[in-house]
């Protein structure tokens, strides 16, 4: 990364002055040579003493005999800015060197052959939120659409974070441990409500990169990528082709124009979204080509159907291969498992007991004939994610029973909702 200039000061995404900003000032610690003392560090061991009574009695402890009458107590802001502050940073330092990792995995996995001239990060022992920061933000940038917009939308509070502390120690120690030089000296107050405020929209973004970075690793190993385009842009184009049967027709090139000059995409980029769309069993159904399931059919969900009603000869006859395609759709069916995902699901049996164990649970019959009888609506969602309108009617015919009583359940469950909602009015 080199040598950069320091991060200028941002306009407030973290830290302002409640006096400046006329804001509540019970909420503005006063820092700095503000304090009004002419040493601040009994004022930082006394914010973190009194940080660790807040958390002990958050816990729901009561106070402990013999402590002091102002345990946990009193107007404390000018005490807690300091551990509300370090605390807040060092998540900041930490989510960020978490997701460095996540974010150099996902960038292998979408460019396996092009490094893009960028380096694995190193992590070493500085704890500039910076210099880390700019790391992934590089990174990011480099490998998916979705990571470089959340990694852009930190900057303002690192930024803010950045021109405050850059080394991690000014809320921790009152002073700096090269020159002795007091901390906080070009602030006077900092306004709590105004930085809880910047704080939750910083821990927002960090927790939705996380997961846009492990969504993208996924897709990635998935082969949710063709080429420059996405999931989402897989997606996208797969809506806009017509059905494959017309492929063949004399518009198909005109159709394949308009897409490539809707979606910016070469010649190749489509050709190569088109092939993964025809080979991926999720998409392929919006073209009109649907990819079977293997050792999955009516058969197999009538002897499923008959297994939750005790018939033990049903159980028995369900082998295993057909049980890892049903805990597979059992798994896709969790909002949190791609479509993608589907054929990681049936690996074969392990060889160590523990992880044996493991897969024999998961694909006991008698568990799968629970699961699909009782929650049939997870199921029809987890069948059309997969693009299998053929098994999504076979499912919905034999199921037809369990279907309709989980639907009976949600009107009454709303029905007596309205009815205790109609009196609460009427008294």
């Amino acid at each position: 990364m080199g040598d950069e200039k320091p991060l200028e000061r941002a306009s407030g995404a973290l830290f302002r002055s409640a006096v400046d900003a006329g804001a509540d000032p019970h909420y503005n610690a006063c820092v700095g040579e503000n304090t009004g003392s002419a040493e601040n560090a009994p004022l930082y061991a006394d914010g973190f003493e009194k940080a660790t009574e807040v958390l002990l009695v958050s816990l729901g402890l009561a106070p402990p005999s013999g402590a002091r009458s102002t345990w946990a107590r009193g107007r404390i802001e000018d005490l807690l800015v300091y551990p509300i502050c370090y605390c807040a940073r060092h998540h900041i330092e930490l989510a960020i060197k978490h997701m460095l990792a996540l974010a150099w995995n996902a960038f292998r996995l979408r460019s396996p052959n092009d490094r893009k001239g960028i380096s694995k990060p190193e992590i070493g022992t500085k704890h500039s939120i910076k210099l880390y920061w700019k790391m992934l933000d590089e990174i990011c940038k480099a490998t998916d659409e979705r990571l470089k917009v959340l990694a852009g939308a930190l900057e303002p509070y690192i930024q803010d974070f950045e021109s405050v502390d850059s080394t991690g120690q000014v809320f921790r120690y009152a002073t700096d441990s090269d020159d002795g030089e007091q901390h906080l000296q070009a602030l006077d107050h900092i306004d709590l409500a105004h930085f809880a405020q910047g704080y939750a929209e910083l821990s927002k973004i960090l927790e939705d990169l996380r997961y846009a970075l492990m969504t993208v690793k996924i897709e990635a190993a998935c082969g949710s990528f063709a080429g420059p385009s996405g999931r989402e842009t897989l997606r996208k184009v797969a809506d806009e082709l017509p059905n494959i049967s017309t492929w063949g027709d004399g518009t198909f090139n005109d159709t394949k124009a308009r897409i490539r000059a809707k979606f910016s995409l070469s010649s190749n980029a489509l050709s190569s979204a088109i092939e993964r769309i025809k080979s991926s069993r999720h998409l392929s159904h919006i073209v009109g080509k649907e990819i079977p399931i293997k050792n999955l059919d009516r058969g197999v969900f009538e002897m499923l159907h008959l297994a939750y009603s005790g018939d033990h000869a049903s159980t028995a006859s369900l082998s295993e291969a057909e049980c890892s395609s049903l805990y597979a759709v059992l798994q896709v069916a969790f909002p949190d498992v791609m479509p993608e995902e589907f054929d990681s699901y049936l690996i074969p049996r392990p060889d160590t007991e523990e992880a044996a164990h493991q897969y024999d649970q998961e694909r006991d019959p008698k568990y799968l004939a629970r699961k699909f009888a009782k929650s049939p609506d997870r199921i029809v969602a987890s069948l059309q994610a997969l693009g299998q309108p053929t098994l999504l009617a076979d499912f919905t015919d034999v199921y037809a029973d369990h279907i309709a009583h989980l639907e009976k359940l949600r009107v009454d469950q709303a029905s007596g909702f309205d009815d205790l909602l109609d009196e609460l009015v009427g008294d």
